[in-house]
C-alpha cells in the first residue's frame, strides 16, 4: 500500500469514519469509506480484469491489514449489520476471499476493527455485487 497516497489522501479526510483502503494488481489505490465506492472498484476490477492484492481497514490510527491469499479465486467485500432481539445493532464489514468453492469470510465490528467472527459460506449465500471473480485475469496470463 502507497503510504504517501494514503497520507495525501487523509489530511483532508474525515477521520471519524472507517476508511477502506484498496490496491488492486495494476498499482491502483482506492480509499473510501462509502459503499458505493466499492460498487465502482468493483466494476473497475470486473471491466479490466484486476484483482484486490491488498486491502487496509482504518479508523483513526487504528489499521489493520486484511490477509488475501495470492491463489484467491475471488474477493468479497460487503458492509454487514447484526442486530439481537432487545439489544444494540452492531455495525461490520464482511470480508472474504473465494477459493474456487468456498467463499472463506471474517466479520470486522466497525468502527473497532475486531474480527468478531470467521465462516465459509457457499456462492448462493453470498451478494453477487459484492464479489469480484478473477477467472478473466487468469485468462488473460494464459493468452
Amino acid at each position: 500500500m502507497n503510504q504517501e497516497k494514503w497520507r495525501d489522501f487523509y489530511r483532508k479526510a474525515d477521520r471519524n469514519v472507517t476508511w477502506v483502503k484498496v490496491m488492486l494488481s495494476n498499482g491502483d489505490h482506492h480509499f473510501f469509506c462509502n459503499h458505493k465506492d466499492w460498487l465502482f472498484v468493483k466494476t473497475f476490477c470486473d471491466n479490466f480484469g484486476t484483482k484486490v492484492s491488498e486491502m487496509e481497514l482504518q479508523f483513526r490510527s487504528h489499521c489493520v491489514k486484511i490477509d488475501i491469499p495470492s491463489d484467491a479465486k475471488g474477493f468479497y467485500f460487503v458492509p454487514s449489520v447484526m442486530g439481537v432481539w432487545g439489544g444494540d445493532s452492531k455495525n461490520y464489514f464482511t470480508i472474504g476471499t473465494f477459493d474456487g468453492e468456498k467463499v472463506n469470510k471474517k466479520m470486522w465490528l466497525v468502527p473497532e476493527l475486531i474480527s468478531e467472527k470467521s465462516m465459509q459460506d457457499g456462492l448462493e449465500n453470498c451478494i453477487e455485487e459484492a464479489m469480484v471473480f478473477y477467472e478473466e485475469e487468469e485468462k488473460n496470463k494464459q493468452e
